[in-house]
């Protein structure tokens, strides 16, 4: 009954009928995780946070433990405040630490990119925003990652960094600016 409420988008009642099953029965992570969802869909982010969190330590070795992570981060950074800040970006590391080769670990290296740069901690942000955009050049963010890293001076962009940045430029249709990044590469090292 909560999968008929749940494909109807009535999450209120999906919710509530979720919640009934038992910790013992063998349907409780994906009914928690459909409450946690539930609970996101309504805007009650402190109790998605709560089943969020609970599913993400129950079940850290499925497949849709990185998405949930990645939920709990960003609510916490909806929220805001230096706490949830601080327990945002630790969910963002996790994603990328434990999970590497998930969609979700490579958004959480732009994300984490945009608060270390918006902390004033630059270096570590450019090494984030280069792993974002090494591995989805065509990227929903890879065009943020580039817009932050033109910012940079030169002497902290290295030459693999500018083949990154024209990489994303080229396959985002930005054929001049790829080619300016270019410029300062050697011709033989701008192939590879």
């Amino acid at each position: 009954q909560g999968l008929e409420f749940y494909n109807k988008a009535d999450y209120q009642n999906a919710y509530y009928n979720f919640k009934k099953i038992s910790f013992l029965s063998s349907y409780f992570g994906p009914a928690l995780y459909r409450q946690a969802t539930c609970a996101y869909e309504l805007e009650d982010y402190k109790t998605a946070i709560k089943k969020y969190s609970k599913f993400a330590k129950i079940y850290k070795n499925t497949a849709v433990a990185p998405e949930a992570i990645w939920k709990l981060a960003l609510m916490e950074l909806e929220l805001g405040g230096k706490r949830n800040i601080v327990r945002a970006k630790a969910n963002l590391k996790k994603l990328v630490e434990r999970y590497p080769e998930s969609d979700f670990a490579k958004a959480a290296s732009y994300k984490l990119g945009v608060l270390y740069y918006d902390a004033g901690n630059k270096i570590k942000a450019k090494d984030y925003f280069i792993e974002y955009i090494e591995y989805a050049p065509l990227g929903r963010f890879a065009l943020d990652c580039v817009n932050y890293l033109q910012n940079y001076e030169d002497s902290i962009i290295s030459l693999d960094d500018k083949i990154h940045i024209a990489n994303a430029l080229y396959e985002n249709g930005y054929y001049k600016r790829s080619l300016n990044v270019l410029a300062d590469v050697p011709f033989e090292k701008s192939w590879l």
